[in-house]
């Protein structure tokens, strides 16, 4: 997802677009869209092709899948967030069917 976000023709120039245009929200409410399109070209393809050279064994692909996984679950409550502050309904969008996540375990390790 992150290698279509960045540039004029990606996809956070084009939902810029369509939430101030064809939505009507402010550009202030859709700022963050309008920052990744000038300023977030190729972050994306970095993190592919880093993860293609370094993710060569089972046990890193592992960690790689789960941390995906994180990353898709946080990118979806992102979005939630978004629109919450553009509609200034503080609800989460109910989906449609319920939602089962299975969370990661995260500890601290002192030392």
């Amino acid at each position: 997802m992150e290698s279509q976000h960045g540039g004029s023709g990606g996809v956070a120039a084009a939902v810029y677009q369509e939430l101030t245009g064809h939505y009507g929200f402010s550009p202030h409410a859709c700022e963050t869209y309008r920052l990744h399109a000038a300023q977030d070209v190729g972050h994306g393809a970095r993190q592919i092709e880093l993860i293609r050279t370094l993710a060569t064994d089972a046990a890193t692909q592992d960690r790689v899948r789960r941390a995906a996984k994180l990353g898709i679950t946080a990118f979806n409550l992102e979005w939630d967030g978004h629109v919450q502050a553009m509609t200034g309904q503080r609800i989460f969008w109910a989906g449609v069917a319920p939602l089962k996540l299975l969370q990661p375990v995260v500890g601290v390790t002192t030392g």
